[in-house]
C-alpha cells in the first residue's frame, strides 16, 4: 500500500506539471521534450528502488497520450514516435521500456566495485538463493523454487533480465555460456547448479572443451580441477545437456 501511494503521489505531480504546460501552444516535438525531461523524470527515483505497479504504467501511458494529442485520437502510433529521427520517429519515450531499463541498471550498481551499505540487504537475499558472486549471466533463469527466497522487487528484475536475453548465435557465444541457471540448459525441465563444479571454477562451456571444440574426458576434467570420483555422473549430466548437432561443441547451438 505504501508503495502504491508513493507512485500515486508521483503520478499526481506529473499531471499537475503537464496541466501547466498544456496552456502553451507547443509543437508535438516540444511536448515530447517536456514529457521526457520534466515529467517522466519525477518517477525515476521511485522506479529505481521499488516495483512499479501495473496501474501506474497504464496511467502514465494514458497521461502521455492525452498530453501529446490534447485528449484526441492519436495521429501517429506511439511505437513510431519512439523511433529515432533516422527511422522516422521523434525519439519519444517508451514508458514500459524506460522503467525496465531503470530497474535493470540496478544490477550494474549492485555488482560494481564500490562498497555501499544499501547493498547489504539485496546481496543477502541473492546470495541466499544463488550462492556468492554475481549470478546474472546472459541467460540467467533460476527455477521457480529459488525465487521464494526473494522479495517481489528482485523477482521482477530477474524476469526483466531473462526477457532481454538473446539466443546464442555463434561458437563464441555458445562457449562463453554459463551453465548455472541457464534457460537453455535444463535437467527435468528445470535449470540447475552443481555447487561442487562452481566451487572448482567450472562455470562456462569453454571450461569443459578442448581447443578443437570437443568435450574433455572425465579424467581430464578431474585432473585439471581436482574433482572427486563421485562427481562423474554430474559431469555426464552436464555434457548431455547440450543438443549436439555435430561432432563437437563448435557445431552445437543452444537453441
Amino acid at each position: 500500500m505504501k508503495n502504491e501511494n508513493n507512485f500515486s503521489d508521483t503520478v499526481g505531480k506529473i499531471e499537475n506539471l503537464l496541466r501547466v504546460w498544456r496552456q502553451r501552444n507547443l509543437t508535438l516535438e516540444g511536448k515530447i521534450t517536456i514529457f521526457k525531461t520534466l515529467a517522466i523524470s519525477k518517477i525515476v527515483y521511485n522506479a529505481y528502488l521499488s516495483e512499479v505497479p501495473d496501474f501506474t504504467i497504464t496511467t502514465l501511458q494514458k497521461i502521455q497520450k492525452n498530453f501529446l494529442w490534447n485528449g484526441k485520437r492519436s495521429k501517429i502510433k506511439q511505437d513510431t514516435l519512439c523511433n529515432s529521427y533516422e527511422k522516422g520517429g521523434l525519439q519519444s519515450v517508451d514508458i514500459t521500456l524506460k522503467l525496465k531499463a531503470l530497474q535493470l541498471s540496478w544490477i550494474k550498481r549492485l555488482y560494481d566495485d564500490n562498497a555501499h551499505q544499501w547493498k547489504t540487504i539485496p546481496l543477502f537475499f541473492l546470495n541466499k538463493a544463488f550462492g556468492p558472486g554475481n549470478p546474472f549471466h546472459s541467460h540467467f533463469c533460476p527455477k521457480s523454487s529459488l525465487l521464494k527466497y526473494l522479495p517481489r522487487f528482485y523477482q521482477t528484475i530477474i524476469a526483466y533480465w531473462h526477457n532481454c536475453s538473446s539466443d546464442p548465435i555463434d561458437e563464441r557465444s555458445v562457449k562463453t555460456q554459463c551453465f548455472w541457471h541457464n534457460a537453455f540448459l535444463k535437467i527435468g525441465n528445470e535449470t540447475f547448479i552443481f555447487k561442487e563444479f562452481k566451487q572448482a571454477n567450472i562455470n562456462q562451456v569453454l571450461h569443459i572443451c578442448k581447443n578443437d571444440g570437443s568435450f574433455k574426458s572425465w579424467r581430464e576434467i578431474q585432473n585439471e580441477f581436482g574433482l572427486q570420483n563421485g562427481l562423474y555422473f554430474k559431469y555426464f549430466q552436464l555434457k548431455t545437456r547440450f543438443p549436439i548437432c555435430g561432432s563437437n561443441i563448435s557445431e552445437t547451438h543452444l537453441l
